[in-house]
């Protein structure tokens, strides 16, 4: 297993969490998003991350014509060699398919993030702002 494979894999399925996170914690709640404590961050970006892999970015793979196949994905993390070189040549091939895909699924959870954002603070549904 190559260790800069996997830290990129880990990282491509934790993004749409970290750019939900990090738009939606900007400007007013700006603070909010130092974390010192890195299970926390991680924790906090793996569940907006598994929700848009699972509400959008199933639908969307599908649309788009390429099943998302986390098994081929996980395949990059194996020391199996034959699971590696089947998950390789597989990315290889679709490779334009998954950079679209995930364009798209981290664009839409930036502008999530974004939306969220306003919408808490225009309906001031938070108890922490002082006006």
């Amino acid at each position: 297993m190559n260790i800069a494979l996997a830290g990129f894999v880990i990282i491509l399925l934790l993004l749409p969490g970290l750019l939900f996170r990090k738009s939606y914690l900007s400007g007013e709640f700006s603070r909010e998003y130092i974390v010192e404590d890195f299970f926390e961050l991680l924790i906090n970006s793996l569940i907006p991350s598994f929700l848009f892999y699972l509400v959008i970015g199933l639908p969307i793979s599908l649309l788009f014509g390429y099943p998302y196949d986390f098994e081929k994905l996980l395949g990059l993390l194996s020391s199996d060699k034959e699971l590696l070189s089947h998950s390789l040549k597989n990315i290889e091939e679709n490779k334009y398919a998954i950079i679209t895909f995930h364009i798209f699924i981290n664009s839409l959870a930036y502008t999530s993030g974004f939306l969220c954002k306003n919408l808490v603070l225009t309906n001031r549904l938070t108890l922490n702002i002082q006006h």
